[in-house]
């Protein structure tokens, strides 16, 4: 090979490699901008959707607190929520109840202040179990202190619940002072009945629609010659008479205890 052809082989060299090195240059550059397409096309889609998709959780999420505080407000029962022993928040109930004019005359204050000396003992070791974030205080009554010292009773539960990011505490309280009350007044009248009953010297007794015998005064036990430990496993006045008046005695004690 001649020295001209040489240098002629040289410069074809050259020149494919140059062409190799364009090629490369313009395949990376193609890459380049695949990528610079990508970045700046198909990841604004995905932005958008996160962007969606966030906005939902969040309406959602708005809808579910506006949920909350619709029933939180409205609710005719007592709510308190607790962090800890501290109540954090109080319903319109709540307020009425514990006889308040706002709520801060109620939030930031230790729960168990508000609780009856005699029934503090178990609302401490209900408020200790609740720390755990999975115990579900089951339904006690109770009672409460108002803020001007009334004794008022409460029938109520709790559950741990997710609340400002946090898990707290939401308990529920029923205000059961009026029946409570029924019930003292009708305690009272039977103790009455009782000692009236006892007083006289006529048999006085009770017995429910079967004829189970639910009372017996004195003058009855010594009059039959039973003791009260006799009808300590029950006892049916039926028995006591003859098996042909039963029947009529049954429908007796039924039309009685109907008032006719």
């Amino acid at each position: 090979m001649t020295e001209k052809q040489m240098e002629l082989l040289c410069r074809q060299v050259e020149h494919l490699k140059a062409e190799v090195i364009s090629l490369r240059q313009k395949e990376e550059l193609r890459q380049g901008e695949e990528k610079f397409r990508l970045a700046f096309h198909t990841r604004p889609d995905s932005i958008t959707r996160d962007i969606i998709e966030r906005k939902q959780v969040e309406d959602e999420l708005r809808e579910s607190e506006d949920r909350y505080h619709q029933l939180f407000e409205a609710s005719t029962d007592a709510i308190l929520v607790r962090s800890g022993e501290t109540i954090i928040d109080a319903n319109p109930a709540a307020l009425k109840l514990f006889r308040v004019n706002q709520p801060q005359d109620v939030v930031g204050k230790r729960y168990l202040d508000w609780v009856h000396p005699e029934d503090r003992p178990e609302s401490v070791a209900r408020v200790r179990k609740s720390m755990n974030g999975n115990w579900i205080a089951p339904p006690r009554e109770h009672r409460l202190m108002t803020l001007d010292g009334q004794v008022i009773h409460v029938e109520s539960t709790g559950v741990p619940i997710q609340y400002r990011g946090q898990i707290q505490h939401f308990g529920m309280f029923r205000d059961i002072t009026a029946r409570k009350q029924v019930e003292e007044k009708l305690r009272e009248t039977e103790k009455k009945y009782r000692e009236l009953a006892e007083s006289l010297p006529q048999v006085i007794f009770e017995v429910d629609s079967r004829g189970d015998l639910i009372y017996l005064n004195q003058t009855g036990y010594e009059l039959f010659g039973y003791s009260p430990e006799d009808f300590a496993t029950g006892f049916n006045v039926l028995e006591a008479f003859i098996p042909e008046d039963r029947e009529r005695l049954a429908r007796d004690i039924l039309l009685n205890i109907q008032g006719q």
